[in-house]
């Protein structure tokens, strides 16, 4: 072989090796780039789910998650979601140097930010030091609305569909309230450049990788928690979250709206059994306030048979424990209003009650507060549709409940949280539901018939369950058995008509007062989880048979179906009196039905 041939073999040789040992080194760092990424997936996914423990367990120790952002007068932001989340991730040395009592941005705080935990940080995205990219997206519809604290129960659409906390770029500091916005979030996730899977942490703790390419409704829909209805209650949305794209008005209605549903101020008042009746002894307490004013039962310039009736039943505060509610007697100046305003956001943030000020003329506020959040020992489950009877239509809803298949013989929410208080037929019974809570608050549903007024049904209601029918031969569901309701969900303001423009005669030193504004306002909701109940009231005054029962066989199971109009009653466990009673004879104050459910049997 020639010197020529053999140069030239040589190299080839040497030319083939490199680019062997070229391909194989572009192959190892494909590898290890990919091992890379897929290590910095599983933190990011290893740190979201820490993440979303530590809110479980803050869940479980105050019965809400924490509020995306706490806010101090003037509706500035002080501190973020991930403060008060500190001690439940390993954090309580850093939370114990984090002052409360200032703002975020404090000097003494700032020198924290350098120290943000490493679960805040999520490294499948570029992250700056002491900064977050771990974000709420805060929003009305969201987990996250602003100050409002939200609860499991909260979730209507589930906890397995409703996003919680997004890997989204952001040069905030960890400790900045400020997060993201919806449509914030959406316009990042399909900017230009991105094109990676992104990860987000569900209300049920997984972690879902989400496509950059997914339909934006359906992206839409995974940041609510209730579809468009809004979870926000209240007027006063900080600025800083507020989105001109997204708007959404509070769900508050007048009671003149609602053909079908009336508020009673007194228990005796007439019942009309074809309609919804609802009482709470939110407002029957500020006139027992403004009783021990006049010093006796309130007198009147004429005749009013509405203040007599609530002159005949006062309520014994002793069936409602202290913290359940407020009542405030003060003066309506600005003064007063505005110190009876902070009282009220201390003990109850959700109220936000609208006052209106007078320092022209002496004047007399009345307020009372009565909020319950109760849950059951056993969640109940969501059932199919129930086709609901009123006196004029039957109108499909949705419901709540529990239904055997036969297999389910000392099932907890048999056990522990239905009682059956009373049954004569699949037409005539009552049903008693147990809650967790200190009180131990009683939800007695009674599917009877109406008396003259809810007091006498009430009363009716307390008989029975005192000496229960014959033919509840078991208190507790068994198998075959099973429990349907109708899931009822109400945000009324209602005024007193009949009160207002009326003269009080017997206030000391003012004999010609006059009721300037008496108003109640009931936020209620009652589904598988328990009730939520917020009502408020307001006195402003310018000073100047059953027939033949049915055969009874205790072999066939039975069925409490609340498909026709019922009582609902609220009452603490010890109580004589109920804090709440309303007759539900409509849908009106229900859910319907979305379209393709249906409807129940």
């Amino acid at each position: 072989m020639g010197i020529k041939s053999l140069v030239a073999s040589r190299l080839s040789r040497v030319s083939g090796g490199l680019v062997l040992f070229l391909l194989l080194a572009v192959a190892r760092y494909s590898w290890v780039q990919t091992l890379l990424k897929n290590s910095r997936i599983a933190t990011t996914n290893s740190r979201l789910t820490r993440i979303g423990l530590a809110l479980r367990s803050y869940h479980n120790e105050h019965r809400t998650f924490p509020p995306a952002v706490m806010l101090r007068p003037g509706d500035v932001p002080w501190h973020g979601w991930r403060v008060p989340l500190l001690p439940y991730l390993g954090e309580q040395e850093l939370a114990d140097k984090y002052r409360m009592d200032e703002p975020w941005d404090s000097s003494t705080n700032r020198l924290l930010v350098e120290r943000c935990p490493e679960v805040f940080q999520l490294p499948t995205l570029d992250v700056r030091p002491g900064c977050a990219n771990a974000c709420a997206v805060i929003g009305k519809q969201t987990a996250w609305p602003a100050q409002q604290r939200m609860r499991i129960r909260d979730f209507k659409r589930g906890m397995s569909s409703t996003i919680f906390v997004v890997e989204a770029s952001s040069r905030r500091e960890w400790t900045n309230p400020r997060d993201m916005i919806p449509g914030e979030f959406i316009r990042t996730h399909y900017a230009k450049g991105e094109e990676q899977l992104r990860s987000v942490l569900m209300g049920d703790g997984n972690v879902r990788r989400i496509d950059p390419k997914i339909d934006r409704k359906i992206l839409a829909t995974l940041l609510t928690s209730q579809g468009r209805k809004a979870v926000f209650r209240g007027d006063h949305w900080p600025e800083i979250f507020k989105d001109s794209r997204t708007v959404v008005e509070s769900n508050l209605v007048e009671s003149t709206t609602l053909d079908s549903t009336s508020f009673h101020a007194s228990w005796n008042e007439p019942l009309d059994g074809n309609g919804n009746s609802m009482w709470c002894a939110v407002f029957q307490m500020c006139w027992d306030n403004l009783a021990e004013t006049t010093e006796g039962p309130v007198k009147t310039d004429r005749p009013n048979s509405l203040v007599d009736q609530l002159n005949a039943t006062p309520f014994d505060r002793a069936n409602l424990h202290p913290d359940s509610y407020t009542l405030e007697k003060v003066s309506a100046d600005s003064k007063s209003t505005a110190a009876l305003a902070e009282r009220i956001e201390k003990k109850f943030p959700d109220a936000n009650p609208q006052f209106v000020v007078n320092d022209d003329i002496p004047s007399l506020r009345l307020y009372g507060c009565l909020e319950k959040s109760i849950l059951f020992p056993e969640e109940l489950s969501a059932l199919e549709p129930l086709a609901f009877n009123s006196h004029v239509t039957r109108s499909s809803v949705e419901s709540f409940g529990k239904k055997s298949d036969g297999t389910e013989l000392g099932d907890p929410v048999f056990t522990e949280t239905v009682f059956v208080g009373d049954y004569i037929s699949d037409e005539d019974f009552i049903v008693v539901l147990r809650t967790d809570g200190g009180q131990k608050d009683q939800i007695i549903l009674a599917r009877v018939k109406p008396e003259a007024t809810l007091g006498e049904c009430w009363s009716t209601v307390q008989s029975r369950l005192e000496k229960p029918h014959r033919n509840r031969v078991l208190p507790q569901l068994h198998d075959g058995e099973s429990l349907q309701v109708p899931i009822l969900d109400l945000n009324i303001k209602h005024r007193f008509a009949p009160l207002i423009g009326v003269k009080v005669s017997n206030i000391p030193n003012y004999p010609f007062s006059t009721i300037e504004e008496a108003s109640e306002t009931i936020r209620f909701r009652l589904d598988q989880y328990g009730v939520d109940l917020l009502a408020q009231a307001h006195i402003l005054i310018g000073l100047g048979s059953m027939g033949d029962e049915p055969e009874f066989d205790p072999k066939k199971p039975r069925q409490f179906v609340f498909d026709r109009p019922f009582l609902l009653a609220l009452r603490e466990k010890s109580a004589s009196q109920a804090y709440l009673l309303c007759w539900v004879a409509h849908p009106d104050i229900m859910v319907p039905a979305s379209p393709s459910s249906g409807v129940g049997n």
